[in-house]
């Protein structure tokens, strides 16, 4: 195996991380917009799945140096956390 060619292996592994990375992402902020709308419709027992959910994406956002969406998963982690107030 040449130089050229350990370097193609090297870019197109690097290529399927990125698009796995980009895949989870996109995955977890649908299945949070999803929780989300249950929630706005009066389903509190996604409360603790949304926060579960934002923590995890807050981890994967923040280990791949996505700042913003780190800190809007863990404005939303805090939110999940906060009862809603008594009726």
């Amino acid at each position: 195996m040449g130089e050229g060619d350990r370097l193609n292996d090297f870019e197109a592994r690097l290529a399927a991380l990125k698009h796995k990375l980009e895949s989870g992402l996109m995955e977890r902020a649908r299945l949070l917009r999803e929780l989300a709308g249950r929630l706005e419709a009066g389903d509190e027992a996604v409360r603790k799945q949304i926060k579960t959910e934002s923590h995890k994406l807050r981890g994967v956002a923040g280990t791949y140096g996505h700042a913003d969406l780190t800190d809007l998963a863990g404005r939303l982690e805090q939110r999940a956390s906060i009862s809603p107030p008594a009726a």
